[in-house]
């Protein structure tokens, strides 16, 4: 932290004898005729070693945050990967279905049932995939060749696959055996999807399109009902034509593709965007719940199959080894911290002891997940060259999802670590007092903040686990704790349908969110508040009058122009130029010397020839220190540690 100051308003000649016998300080109208404390000087020394070497740091940060910004946003096309995800989502997910197949208007997310799921693969998917085919004046897509684009400019790269992920009939149910002797029943049962009653027997025994693959352990899908499905299965694949297409989903349909054991049916393909070299998975995921409704979800993933083509990205892979070369440096730092730790304290986890510090080590350890997973990224861009170019005869299905997975976990990973390194940026700005103002807010009352949460989670967790057990078995919205949770915290951030909550529980829903709302909203939230408003206003209080932070801006701004100015008139005018002493040299040399051995004070006259003849400090610096130094003992009287 550092100390504010406050100028002495005065003006006194210090008589002195200077080079050439004139007075050694001149006018020097802020310091005055009095001793000086050895001991605060050498604090007062001390403190602008750490102000300058705070500088010198916050400056190296801000040039590696630059760094980070350039390599993350310029490697990465955001901006245009919405548009390539919004014109799928538009075409595949928001288009209606055939007025044929229904009488009311539906999308990919009211697929409800069985048969309204094939409804949206013989409507929306099949008229996105072969627009043609119905509409031969349609622009909405193209081909070259034997490839075709979807939106004129996505086109579709290899065979398009469905999957479906089934379980084993009587394994994992738990029921009345008594039920196994009913008529209605018999032995079919069939469990919720986990992996260990997952069915991997072909089905039936003749089966005419799909077969059996095992899964690749490092491909995970999230579901909302099963949560987590592997990547293996029952899978079709089907080559993009549009007569092959209306045949395969014709007899996956007419076939029994889907039974009472299927738990999860997916369907994926990839599009290559050749405009802004990006690969795009569109994959739909469609569960089937307990209660035999069906759960549809989608996940767009898009990676760049080759990421150094232009001369950008050529200047991309520069910035990426300059900061790889920052991320090493800043490893080293926290090394030697902890080292420094270790010999001061014995422990090298005293180091952590800083919040700071802790920080930027969960932060250096993700950033080097982060390059190690980018550099995988770019090792299997080279494995999967030839199937780029192999998957444009379309005979086979394209195994981008391991790829894709990891560019989307790369980017997940570099989002969260860009928001530690904007929050590492208040470390620097404690070096203004208002701004470290928040921050010694926090550190006053986080004791008391600690036992408000606690007392917080208790309430809010038995209020998460009503509305589960009330609401639970009616409303999507607290359907299992997690989602209650969730839904609860909403609600007192104003997003609620107390109407839904009626309409499920008359009696309870009153009780229910009255409750909620006086004592979670007005009661606990106005304590969090209070608790936060006391602790500013006692670090308020306790801190003095200090400049504002443009004032110090502006303060700063001018003695670096005044210095740039003497620097540059100096060096023309063939003066001779300011030979500024080090501070760590100067604390040594005071220390190390046996005239002021025991000393706690020594005339001002005294050290201002021993930095003179001594330490051969210049004149301009010999006030500098000076005067510094009485405005740093002033300082400490005011905060009342002198």
């Amino acid at each position: 932290a550092f100390l504010p100051t406050r100028r002495c308003r005065m003006s006194r000649r210090v008589e002195g004898t200077d080079e050439g016998g004139g007075v050694f300080l001149g006018e020097a109208p802020n310091i005055e005729a009095r001793p000086i404390n050895i001991q605060n000087m050498l604090d007062y020394l001390h403190h602008k070693i750490v102000k300058r070497r705070f500088l010198s740091e916050l400056l190296t940060y801000y040039l590696f945050l630059a760094l980070f910004l350039v390599v993350f946003f310029t490697g990465r096309p955001l901006y245009t990967t919405f548009y390539v995800h919004n014109g799928l989502d538009q075409l595949f997910l928001q288009e209606e279905f055939s007025n044929n197949d229904t009488h009311i208007k539906k999308t990919y997310w009211d697929v409800g049932q069985i048969d309204e799921y094939f409804q949206w693969i013989r409507g929306p998917v099949t008229r996105g995939l072969f627009p043609n085919t119905k509409d031969p004046d349609s622009t909405s897509s193209t081909s070259v060749g034997n490839v075709a684009a979807v939106l004129n400019s996505n086109y579709v790269i290899g065979m398009i696959r469905f999957r479906q992920l089934r379980v084993q009939s009587g394994k994992g149910c738990s029921r009345d055996p008594r039920f196994d002797d009913a008529e209605l029943l018999g032995d079919r049962c069939y469990a919720p999807y986990e992996s260990t009653n997952k069915a991997r027997d072909p089905f039936p025994e003749d089966a005419p399109l799909w077969y059996y693959t095992t899964s690749n352990p490092s491909q995970v899908d999230w579901g909302m009902v099963g949560y987590f499905y592997d990547a293996g299965g029952y899978v079709v694949d089907v080559e993009y034509d549009a007569d092959a297409w209306a045949e395969t989903i014709e007899s996956l349909e007419g076939n029994g593709w889907v039974d009472e054991g299927t738990r999860a049916l997916f369907m994926s393909a990839f599009f290559f965007n050749g405009n802004v070299n990006l690969m795009t998975q569109f994959e739909s995921l469609v569960e089937f719940a307990a209660g035999g409704i069906l759960i549809p979800t989608v996940e767009l993933r898009s990676f760049r199959p080759e990421v150094y083509l232009t001369s950008v990205n050529y200047f991309v892979l520069f910035t990426e080894f300059l900061f790889v070369l920052f991320v090493m440096y800043y490893t080293y730092q926290v090394f030697k911290g902890m080292k420094e730790a270790r010999n001061k304290t014995g422990v090298y986890l005293t180091y952590l002891n800083s919040v700071w510090n802790l920080l930027e080590l969960i932060n250096l350890i993700l950033f080097w997940i982060v390059i190690l997973m980018h550099i995988i990224y770019l090792g299997d861009q080279d494995r999967h060259t030839d199937i780029v170019a192999g998957t444009f005869e379309k005979k086979y299905y394209s195994e981008f999802e391991w790829l894709a997975l990891l560019y989307e976990a790369e980017q997940n990973l570099a989002a969260f670590n860009l928001l530690l390194c904007f929050m590492k940026v208040f470390k620097y700005l404690q070096m203004n007092e208002r701004m470290h103002l928040p921050w010694k807010t926090l550190s006053r009352v986080a004791p008391d903040i600690c036992a408000y949460l606690i007392f917080f989670f208790i309430v809010f967790i038995g209020f998460a686990l009503m509305g589960y057990v009330v609401f639970g078995r009616d409303m999507w919205q607290f359907r299992h704790f997690v989602q209650s949770f969730s839904t609860c915290f909403q609600m007192i951030l104003g997003s609620f349908d107390y109407d839904a909550l009626s309409d499920v529980n008359r009696f309870m829903a009153p009780i229910f969110f009255g409750a909620l709302m006086i004592l979670v909203y007005f009661i606990l939230i106005n304590m969090f508040l209070a608790i936060i408003n006391e602790g500013y206003m006692f670090v308020k209080e306790e801190q003095p009058q200090v400049p504002t932070l443009f004032e110090s801006m502006g303060k700063f701004l001018r003695r670096l122009w005044k210095k740039m100015l003497n620097t540059f008139q100096e060096y023309f005018t063939a003066n001779e130029v300011h030979q500024f002493v080090k501070y760590s040299m100067l604390i040594t040399r005071i220390q190390e010397n046996p005239d002021w051995k025991g000393k706690e004070q020594v005339r001002h006259e005294e050290f201002a020839t021993f930095l003179q003849d001594e330490v051969h400090v210049p004149r301009e610096q010999r006030i500098q220190i000076i005067e510094g130094a009485q405005r740093f003992e002033m300082a400490l009287q005011a905060v009342g540690l002198h």
